[in-house]
C-alpha cells in the first residue's frame, strides 16, 4: 500500500493526499484493520512494505530490494544505467532527466561515475527521493525531515516498533505471522534498563 505517486499522471487523475500526516493516519488505521482481520482469518494478509520493514528490524541481513531500503544511500547499492550508458541514481531520476525536467545524470560508461553529485545529494537517516522532492517542492535541498518522503518512512518504522512492543494478542499474532514465526516471542520486545 502506498500513496498516489505525486509525480506524473496519477496525481492528475486521483486526488493525492497533500500531507504525510493524513497518509500516515490512513496507513496506520489500515494496518490496525489488517491485524483485526488476521486474528480470525484462515488466510492472513500483510501489507508488503510494512512487513518488509518489520523483517529488516527483526532479521539481520534482510536488506534486499535496494530500491525499497531506507535509508538508501544513492550510488551505493545500485545505479540505473540507461540504454545510452548514462548513469542515474534512481529510475525516477532517469525519467525526469529523459523528459528534460532536470538532469540528474552522474556520468556514463565511457567517462565513469561522478561522485561529486552523489556527495551533494546523499543525506542520512530516512533516505532521499529526489524526484518526489522536485515534484512537491520544486527543489531537492530541503532538510529531509521536512519532506513527505521522510515523514512517511519515519511513520512506518514507528508503526513497526509500536507493533513489536504491543501486548495485544491480536497484534502479536500478526507480528509472528509476518516475521515467519509459529508464535510471538516476547524476546522480540526486550526492555532495556
Amino acid at each position: 500500500m502506498r500513496p498516489v505517486n505525486y509525480q506524473g499522471f496519477a496525481r492528475k487523475q486521483f486526488q493525492a493526499l497533500k500531507s504525510a500526516k493524513k497518509w500516515n493516519a490512513y496507513h496506520s488505521s489500515f494496518i490496525d484493520a489488517v491485524v483485526e482481520y488476521n486474528w480470525t482469518a484462515l488466510e492472513p494478509i500483510e501489507e508488503y512494505y510494512l512487513v518488509h520493514c518489520l523483517r529488516r528490524v527483526l532479521r539481520a541481513g534482510h536488506n534486499r530490494h535496494s530500491d525499497l531500503r531506507n535509508p538508501n544511500i544513492l550510488g551505493d547499492s545500485y545505479l540505473v544505467i540507461d540504454h545510452d550508458g548514462v548513469f542515474h541514481p534512481t529510475d525516477e531520476a532517469r525519467m525526469v532527466s529523459r523528459i528534460g525536467q532536470i538532469d540528474l545524470s552522474m556520468g556514463n560508461l565511457r567517462t565513469g561515475l561522478d561522485r561529486s553529485l552523489l556527495t551533494a545529494l546523499n543525506q542520512a537517516y530516512c533516505g532521499v527521493d529526489l524526484v518526489d522532492d522536485l515534484s512537491r517542492y520544486g527543489r531537492i535541498d530541503l532538510p529531509k525531515n521536512l519532506t513527505d518522503f521522510c515523514q512517511r518512512h519515519t511513520h512506518i518504522f514507528d508503526k513497526v516498533f509500536e507493533l513489536i512492543y504491543s501486548e495485544d494478542p491480536k497484534v502479536q499474532k500478526s507480528v509472528a505471522i509476518w516475521a515467519g514465526m509459529p508464535e510471538f516471542d516476547t524476546a522480540l520486545a526486550k526492555v532495556h534498563s
